[in-house]
Order: structure tokens, then sequence, then C-alpha cells
């Protein structure tokens, strides 16, 4: 900003500026102000360092140059364009005239004793007499660091009693703070220099951009997000962000129509934006162990709406109003209390018509797994057996009330069959002559401290072990030392695909295995052969597959497009010019924007609210990074890249949550604090991606 101080006595190189096209009703303190900006830049006018001040002629002006070759830069052209305030203003310059300006040598005299007298009372005079030689104003601490960029030697800065910054100087010399800190804060190019510096000066008025630290940014974005959405629709504009440093986002501001207006959109952005910070601040807060993000975002949310809430390890970032910020730290301090929830369940499966000898083999080969469903869902399973039908029926029942999770335990048993079913082998191993089949209990007992699941049958001197290759491998290396490190004895000990018939052709036995619905594990009926693939599976259990996930239950293979269930929301990217660790490039700037809504038929809870987000994630600006964004947009388009989100211990928790597509929410801290370095990231999400069918 430019001091009057800073230009005395003998360096003064004055001329007049005459305003040809005044704008009506400008008042001139206004005026002087954009043409300081205006006269200080080279690239504009020519000029530099000065200082402008009025004249009793309205359409008068003075300038006074430090350097006399920037006066006489300026000189060199009679006339001057002016963009300020939407309007054109052509401008008239020449040398300084006493006379022109009605000004005599006493009259000078007598303005210079004036401007020594205040700066001994330590105020800067502007060009005009002060009305209020004395005030004071309060500035936000968290404001403090971007205060001390710029020193300001005719106020003075102490912290009052309460933690503000207290401001003390003549009107004027505040005024410059303020104008300061809105321009830094709201429309300045680059943070780290003076706001009316010639070579790094702020955007004019009417020009199409904004500047904000990314934190209030986010803030706005997340909280405010129908404020945004009426001034893109009200100015007709869009609004684009970048970061162009780590602390700096700009935002963009583009005509969408012929009659659009930047200029106002910009303003009523800048007003909302002041608003917010009249009372806005963020602090940290230490999190318990015990606490999930779902349960933190929907206590502060359903108590302080107006807060932000950023988690980062075991710690979170509040944001908003100070007078919500205390008790959302209060809030998450005290015990949550209990409650309880409603799960849809909906059309959704409680029990399963299984073989009744795949049951038996299942209860023994994974009998941990299956109380550990019961134990964590809740529920019991029971099976009913009919007088000579070979199936079995299995229920799965509720134990304490709701929530009623028994539909969910249902998929989780149908996922541990299958995959169980399709890797598991036998291997019949003839044991040496003198093992005793009293040994066999002792054995098993081995094995099972081990953790190996095998189930053993012994006949007539051979031992056939039944479970995962891997398990299989295991248990031989136990038998070896059983047989006192003798020979296996594996004579004819082909692996072969298990079965619990009594069919006495092995190819026909595989031939019947191969030929079940890996569903329901019965015969296809009627029979459907996947293309792809060419695994059978009943026609209808196809069909209630590809309502859940269009691929293959056996081996995954994609048929279709895969849909999620993400919520109505906008995703939007920048590039900035900051290198992320690890890489030598620019950096790539997602933005996700959800709003609150209703959840849908295909959520958690279809009719509940459920409670938006605003994320921000980093790739690096790189052929491959890029690639990976490109993927991203396709997930999104898709709804793969978010969720409405449960917790598995108090139940549905009705936001928005990522779904298992890992993103860089830091630029910074490594993989532990989902930040860069990590170098096998952008491999890692290309396969969480192509695991989604995107790829």
């Amino acid at each position: 900003m430019a001091e009057a101080a800073l230009i005395s006595g003998d360096e003064r190189y004055p001329i007049l500026i005459s305003v040809l096209s005044p704008i009506p009703n400008l008042k001139n303190t206004v005026l002087c102000r954009g043409l300081v900006i205006y006269f200080q830049s080279k690239g504009e006018s020519g000029g530099g360092q000065c200082d402008v001040t009025a004249t009793e002629n309205p359409q008068l002006y003075r300038a006074v140059f430090i350097n006399k070759e920037d006066k006489e830069n300026v000189l060199k052209r009679k006339e001057h364009t002016f963009h300020f305030k939407g309007s054109e203003l052509r401008l008239s310059v020449q040398e300084d005239g006493r006379q022109e300006i009605n000004s005599s040598s006493s009259q000078k005299s007598e303005e210079n004793m004036e401007a020594k007298a205040y700066s001994k009372m330590g105020y800067e005079p502007l060009g005009e007499r002060e009305i209020f030689p004395k005030a004071i104003a309060f500035l936000d601490p968290a404001f403090s660091e971007l205060l001390k960029k710029k020193n300001f030697p005719s106020v003075e800065v102490r912290e009052s009693p309460k933690g503000e910054l207290e401001i003390t100087g003549s009107f004027s010399a505040i005024q410059q703070v303020h104008d300061y800190m809105k321009e830094q804060i709201m429309g300045h190019k680059d943070t780290n220099s003076l706001p009316y510096n010639a070579e790094n000066q702020p955007p004019a008025q009417g020009e199409d951009t904004a500047c904000m630290s990314p934190a209030l940014y986010q803030y706005f974005r997340a909280i405010f997000p129908d404020v945004v959405d009426k001034i893109k629709g009200q100015y007709k504009v869009e609004m684009r962000d970048h970061c162009t440093t780590p602390e700096n986002t700009v935002i963009h501001f583009f005509s969408t129509s012929p009659d659009s207006s930047i200029e106002k959109a910009k303003q009523c952005f800048i007003e909302a934006i002041q608003r917010i910070t009249t009372d806005w601040s963020q602090i940290t807060v230490e999190l318990e162990k015990n606490m999930s993000a779902s349960d933190i975002e929907r206590r502060v949310r359903e108590n302080c709406s107006k807060t932000q809430t950023i988690l980062d390890g075991d710690k979170i970032t509040l944001r908003g109003p100070k007078r919500e910020l205390s008790e959302a730290k209060r809030l998450l301090d005290s015990p949550a209390p209990q409650r309880f929830v409603q799960i849809s369940s909906h059309n959704m499966i409680r029990d399963l018509r299984l073989d009744g000898s795949h049951w038996d083999l299942l209860k023994e080969l994974k009998y941990n797994q299956i109380k550990e469903i019961e134990d964590k869902y809740n529920v019991m399973i029971t099976e009913k057996r009919n007088n000579g039908d070979k199936h079995v029926q299995i229920t799965f029942t509720t134990t304490n009330g709701p929530p009623d999770l028994s539909p969910h335990a249902c998929q989780i048993f149908l996922t541990l069959l299958h995959k169980t079913f399709s890797n598991i082998i036998q291997r019949e191993i003839k044991m040496k002559p003198g093992f005793q089949e009293t040994k066999l209990s002792s054995l098993q007992t081995e094995m099972r401290n081990n953790h190996i699941e095998i189930v053993t049958n012994w006949h007539n001197g051979s031992l056939t072990l039944i479970g995962s290759l891997g398990n299989i491998h295991t248990a031989e290396k136990i038998l070896h030392k059983w047989q006192n490190g003798g020979a296996t004895g594996a004579e004819g000990g082909e692996d072969e695909a298990m079965d619990t018939s009594d069919s006495p052709s092995t190819e026909i036995r595989k031939k019947q295995e191969e030929d079940k619905c890996p569903v329901c594990l019965c015969e296809p009926h009627p029979k459907l052969v996947l293309k792809k693939c060419k695994h059978v599976i009943c026609a209808g259990c196809w069909e209630q597959a590809m309502k859940h996930k269009p691929v293959c239950p056996v081996c995954n293979v994609i048929y279709g497009v895969v849909i999620g269930n993400q919520p109505e929301g906008r995703m939007s990217h920048s590039a900035a010019n900051f290198k992320l660790p690890g890489h030598n490039c620019g950096t790539i700037t997602l933005n996700y924007n959800f709003p609150n809504g209703v959840q849908g038929e295909n959520h958690p809870n279809p009719g509940k609210p459920y409670s938006g987000t605003y994320r921000t994630a980093y790739l690096p600006d790189s052929k491959e990074g890029r690639e990976v964004l490109q993927l991203l947009e396709k997930a999104f388009k898709q709804k793969l890249v978010f969720t409405i989100g449960e917790s598995r211990t108090t139940g549905a928790e009705n936001t928005v949550t990522w779904n298992d597509i890992h993103h860089k929410t830091n630029t910074v801290g490594g993989p532990q604090e989902f930040g860069y370095p990590d170098p096998d990231y952008l491999k890692r999400i290309r396969e969480e991606l192509k695991a989604k069918g995107i790829e």
C-alpha cells in the first residue's frame, strides 16, 4: 500500500492528473487508491512508487513519484486509459503547475508542518486532515501471520486480554491495514507481496479472480454449497479453483451467458466470505480411540450445523464459528450416548438350502469362522433336515433385537461358503505300515493347534486329507514328523477335486462339481453358461446376482457396467504448480462435494436423511497421475467412489463415506498420514479401481 510518509521533501517529483471521463458519485478517496495502483504499475502506466492525493477540483489529482525516471515515463504518454469499477477512465497528465492546483508556497508549508505534526504522533496523513486521529480495531488471531508479512509503523499491535489482536492508530492507518488484509484474503495474486506493490498488484476491480486460504474455501464449499449454487445461478457464472501453493487457493469466475455479471458474482462471493470470517476459526482436538469417523461427523453435524470436521489419524480439525467450536469440542470430549438404529433389510435373504454333505464339511473346516459370524452380527445359525432329503435348511436369526443384522450375516456366510468350496481339494496318502489309527486323535489336535483347517478320514491304511491346497501341504509336513522323517508313502497321491458323493468315477465326480450352481450349490435349473468364463449357474441365481453386482460369483469376471449407490454430488479438479514429495511435477487437486440428502432404495436406510461431505485429494500431475484421474472420473460417473456408510459397531451412520478407493487427502506425511511420498500408491489405486471394473 502506498504510504505518504515514504515520500518526503526533496525526493518528490509531482505531476497533475486530469480525469477526462469521471464516474458519477465516486468518492475521491476511492479513486485515489485506484490511481495509486495504476501509476505504480510499470506495465500499465510506466510509473513506479508514488502517492496520489485529491485537490479541491474533483477532476484533478496530484501524483508524487519518488524516482524522477518514473515521472518522466508517465509524462511520455499524454493520455492514459484506466479501467476502474467496470468503467474506462481517460486520464490526461502534465507537469505540476502551482497555479493550476491553486496551491501557494505558504499553503504547502502549512501542509508540510501538519504532516510532520501527525508524523510525530505516529499517524500518517493521507492527503486529508484526520477526523479520528486515534482509533482501535480488533483482529482475529488466526490472521496474525498474515499481518506480520507487512510492516505498519503507523499502528501499534498488541494482544488483548481476550486473545484478540488490538490495533491502535489513526482511522486512516487502520483503514490501510483493513484494505491490506482484505486484498490478501480475498483478491491478491501473491500473498507474500505488498498489496500496492507495482510488480505484484492485486486484481483490479472487475477482474475474474479471488484468493484465499484453502482451509477457508474448503469450509465455505462444504458448509454453504447453496450459496455457491445461488451465485452461479443468479449471475450466470461458473467458479473453478486451483491451488497456486499449499497455502493459497485462487478462484476463477467464468461467464456462462452473454448477460452474466462476473463482477457482481465476485462481489457477492467476497461478501459471503467476509460474513463468515467475522466469527470463524479452527481448532484441533485429540480423539478417543473407540470413536468412528462417521459417528464423529454425525454428532457434530446434529448439534453444530455450521462446523466442518476433518479427520487426520487420531486428531480432528474443527472449522466454523467460534460459538460452535466450543460446543463441538465438548461433545467430542463427552461419552457418546447409546442409540438404537433401524437397518432396512427389505428383500434380503435370511435362510439358505444347502447340500447336507457340504454343510457338514463346512462346519468341520470353518467352525471358528462360522462362530465369528454369529458373534459379530448377533445371530444364531440353525439347521433343519427332513428325512430322506439330502439337503439341509440353514436359518439366520437375530439374538438381541434391533438392529437385525441376520441378512448381512447370511451374505457373509455365502461368501465364506463360495470361497471355501472353490479352493478345496482332497488327497489320499498311504501311510507306512505300523501307523496306528489310535494316533489320529493326537494328529488332529496338533493340526488344530497349528490352525490348519483339515478334515481327515482313515480307511484301510490310507489317510484322506480334505482342505485347501496350502493347508494340505502344511499337514503333509506334520505327517512326515509323525512318520519319523520317512517317506510320505503318498503313492498315487494325485490332487483331485473334492467331492462328498459316493460316485465311483473321479471324472464323473469332477464333472458333477463343475456343473453345480456356485450360488445355491444345486443342479442349475434352468442352466446358464456364462460367456466369458464358461462357469455354470442357475438363470434365476444369475438374475439376482446381477442386481447386486454384475460379476461371476466364482471368478469375479465382470459382465456389464458396475453401478454403485453413490449419492448425488459433484467432482472437479484443478492444476497447481507445487510438487508432491516423491514426484517432480505439478499437482492435481481433486474436489468432491456432496450436499445433504435423503437415502434412496439402494441405500442402507431408504427415506432416512444422510449428511453430505466435502473432500479434497491430491494426485501428481504426471502421465500416470492423469491416467488415474481419468479412471477416477469414470468411477465417479458410475457412482463407485463414495457410498452411504454404516458403522459395524453402532449401526447405520447415514453419512457419505469413501467406497474402498483410497485417496491421498494430505500432500505430506507419507502413507500413515494419507499423504506423500508413497511410491506404490498409483499402482494400488489402479488395482482398487480394476476390482470395481474400472480400467
